[in-house]
């Protein structure tokens, strides 16, 4: 009986000792795995996240990285985003490494307009009021004429197009946004109509009631509107001015 209680604590103990070294064992074996992962060659490419770049602009960039990629020089993964992220149409991009593939996801930088300065340059818009340079980076991308004479008055427009992305019904029909020192006035092409907004202030109401005119049968009529005022609008037609109050 003694015996046998002296040998239970030892094969607890030679058990306990089985146990640790496996799970040295299998924790070494992790870390192995995980550093040979991480030493792993590039050996593919992926770069996904797009949507209205143009294809060929796509492609510039994933020849971009596997020419890194072959001459040995993308030192990390924020290389790689940094070298995706220096192309003026891309926001931002994340580079993960899963085996011996490269994963790159982008967020595009979009447009919300297309700028012309005085019928010498164009540029993109974005959502920033940040001027790109203009090129045909763009594919399925429907966005209003911005008509201005200096970029400075360009970038006045911007809450009027982010106000009028707000309301669908005047999203699908304004065509240009026409700025000056004086103010801001719309062009809706369904219905040949100017839309005069007076001074960038208070865009958001202006819109609005923009917006409802074009649920009235004013619309159809109409061949200029007035909405500078809160408390007025004046609907002009071939041979009439109307006012609503």
């Amino acid at each position: 009986m003694n015996d046998r209680a002296q040998q239970a604590p030892v094969r607890q103990l030679f058990g306990l000792s089985q146990f640790l070294t496996v799970l040295v064992l299998v924790v070494a074996l992790l870390a192995a795995a995980v550093l040979w992962n991480r030493n792993r060659p590039i050996r593919t490419l992926q770069v996904d996240g797009w949507e209205h770049v143009a294809m060929r602009y796509r492609d510039s960039i994933e020849r971009a990285l596997q020419g890194a990629i072959e001459r040995g020089q993308l030192g990390s993964l924020r290389d790689a985003e940094e070298r995706v992220e220096a192309f003026p149409f891309v926001q931002a991009a994340i580079a993960r490494k899963v085996g011996s593939t490269l994963q790159v996801t982008v967020t595009e930088r979009l447009p919300v307009a297309l700028v012309v300065i005085t019928d010498t340059a164009m540029a993109w818009m974005d959502r920033d009021g940040q001027m790109l340079p203009y090129h045909p980076w763009y594919e399925r991308v429907t966005v209003p004429l911005v008509v201005a004479n200096s970029r400075e008055t360009a970038r006045s427009a911007l809450p009027i197009v982010l106000a009028i992305e707000q309301f669908p019904q005047v999203d699908a029909m304004c065509s240009e946004v026409h700025v000056d020192r004086g103010g801001a006035w719309l062009w809706l092409t369904p219905h040949q109509c100017r839309v005069l907004l007076g001074p960038t202030a208070d865009v958001q109401s202006k819109v609005r009631r923009l917006a409802w005119v074009l649920t009235t049968n004013w619309i159809y009529a109409a061949r200029s509107l007035d909405i500078r005022w809160n408390q007025r609008i004046i609907v002009s037609t071939a041979t009439t001015a109307e006012t609503e109050s």
